[in-house]
């Protein structure tokens, strides 16, 4: 699926910063109904272009929203977002996203993530390490050729879920 709004990507000799900015804001906008703040900006930029990012903000500043804005954007692509809160956003606007937890994982979810029917997946550390059919299938060349992004939410518990993480 290709999007009009798409700016060229990061490699190519045309890329423009201000388009891409304009591009994210724009279709945030659009779909959300809210302009972007400039430091969501210079995050979801970051994600675009590949570059890692860490945001330090607090609960309720908009931490989701830099690194789903690509995704309305890259409609072809996926975002995954590992996070220790079991209740994160499941209607995040404009986009097709699926929360992955031992309460939610079953063989009718398998075959939609196998369908690559979300855009975005919040799923939890349990589950991105101890869950072998869906490790399995995040690991598959597929997944890795769609992969937006992987994000570590609430990365400051990191040394809390092991050093297998």
């Amino acid at each position: 699926m290709s999007n009009p709004l798409i700016p060229a990507t990061p490699y190519h000799e045309k890329y423009s910063s201000k388009t891409t900015r304009h591009s994210l804001s724009a279709i945030c906008k659009e779909r959300t109904g809210h302009k972007p703040y400039p430091w969501q900006l210079d995050c979801a930029e970051a994600f675009v272009l590949g570059i890692d990012c860490i945001v330090l903000a607090g609960t309720g500043f908009g931490k989701t929203l830099p690194f789903t804005i690509p995704s309305l954007l890259y409609l072809d692509k996926i975002t995954i977002i590992i996070s220790p809160l079991n209740a994160l956003e499941e209607d995040q606007a404009g986009l097709k996203a699926a929360v992955v937890n031992h309460e939610t994982f079953d063989s009718k979810l398998l075959q939609e993530l196998k369908e690559m029917s979300y855009q975005v997946i919040f799923t939890s550390p349990e589950m991105a390490l101890k869950n072998s059919q869906l490790n399995s299938l995040l690991a598959t060349p597929a997944y890795h050729k769609c992969m937006l992004s992987i994000v570590v939410d609430e990365a400051h518990c990191i040394s809390q879920w092991g050093g297998n993480f």
